[in-house]
């Protein structure tokens, strides 16, 4: 009985640990949220109090439904199997938001806007507020900062546009770099048909 009793005490600590650890996993790992940007009467940008409340490797249908409550615009022509990309009206103006997945599943985001729509709105302000941590080395092209939850790029220099993208804090820089490649991409179809308008 006593032998018993002794197993118990050292399993159940365990078991609890083990519990707990799980479920702080997979808040951290799991989840993350993007800011919702919109415009005023005069067309000036402002970061809302919405937030975009997302989980990686959510299906297109669950972006699709995060993304109902907001005024932005699915692209049907630039969408595809790989992403979704969002324009900030049916005009096809910035902010663009795009998605990107892997397999069905959510394993990138992005937010992209003018450089005269981030100086309205700072970004690089936002992400610290938010207590993103500036980890940028002179090796990196761009600004990088680091959540518990996500790797954020803040790429400069796209035609005059600047684009926030989130990953998944395992993925390594350069992975990194590929993905935003391929949001730029998309970021780009969108801006050639909105020029086309």
């Amino acid at each position: 009985m006593k032998k018993f009793f002794l197993m118990l005490a050292v399993a159940l600590p365990m078991f609890f640990m083990a519990s707990c650890g799980d479920d702080n996993d997979d808040d951290v790992a799991i989840e993350y949220n993007m800011p919702i940007l919109v415009k005023n009467s005069s067309n000036v940008l402002s970061i809302s109090s919405n937030r975009v409340n997302l989980e990686w490797y959510e299906d297109m249908n669950d972006v699709k439904d995060a993304m109902k409550p907001f005024s932005y615009v699915l692209n049907s022509d630039i969408s595809s199997s790989t992403s979704l990309a969002y324009t900030y009206d049916a005009e096809g103006a910035y902010p663009f938001y795009v998605y990107s997945f892997v397999g069905g599943k959510l394993n990138s985001s992005s937010i992209t806007i003018t450089e005269e729509q981030d100086e309205e709105i700072d970004i690089d302000a936002y992400l610290e507020g938010q207590g993103y941590k500036d980890i940028t080395t002179d090796d990196d092209d761009d600004l990088i900062y680091r959540s518990k939850d996500k790797l954020t790029l803040v790429h400069y220099g796209f035609d005059g546009t600047v684009t926030v993208l989130w990953t998944p804090n395992t993925d390594t820089r350069a992975n990194s770099r590929d993905i935003l490649y391929k949001h730029l991409e998309v970021v780009k179809a969108l801006a050639a048909q909105k020029n086309v308008k």
